[in-house]
């Protein structure tokens, strides 16, 4: 009778121990889902679960893109201007493109900036977008540029 006690004893004793050890890994498992969920500190409405990207959304993000100047010289072509958040949502690591076009429209040269400071509603933030590899470019056959939003984040 002993035997058959200690018998049951362990698995009881088993049984209890399975039962903390899948109470302990579940409990892992939802803070580890918890703290890697990118989504779970934001609260998602009106479909903004699918603008986490500007690519994805750039009518929502309603960034907006001044030239206040541009500069050439020899060796460097320089955009200045500022980028205005007139939407809802905050935007990182926003990444200006800049294309240069000859007289005949035909493409010579592109830069890229990143703005690496987080562009909350309703602010803006200037920017200086600097083609420094222009020296391997005539730019005395510039004549037009175009500057646009090609990538930021909403994370």
């Amino acid at each position: 009778m002993n035997f058959i006690k200690r018998i049951f004893n362990r698995i009881f004793d088993g049984i209890l121990y399975g039962l903390g050890l899948c109470l302990v890994l579940t409990v892992a498992i939802v803070m580890a889902d918890h703290y890697y969920d990118p989504t779970s500190n934001y609260e998602i409405t009106d479909g903004a679960e699918d603008c986490r990207r500007y690519k994805d959304c750039p009518e929502e993000a309603d960034l907006e893109l001044n030239i206040t100047s541009e500069k050439i010289s020899e060796t460097d072509f320089i955009v200045l201007g500022n980028i205005k958040n007139s939407g809802s949502m905050d935007w990182d690591n926003i990444m200006l493109k800049a294309e240069l076009f000859n007289s005949r429209g035909e493409f010579i040269e592109e830069c890229t900036e990143i703005l690496d400071a987080t562009l909350k509603p309703d602010t803006s933030q200037n920017f200086k977008l600097s083609c420094s590899s222009c020296a391997k470019v005539n730019l005395e056959d510039y004549a037009s540029h175009k500057v646009e939003i090609i990538s930021a984040n909403n994370w």
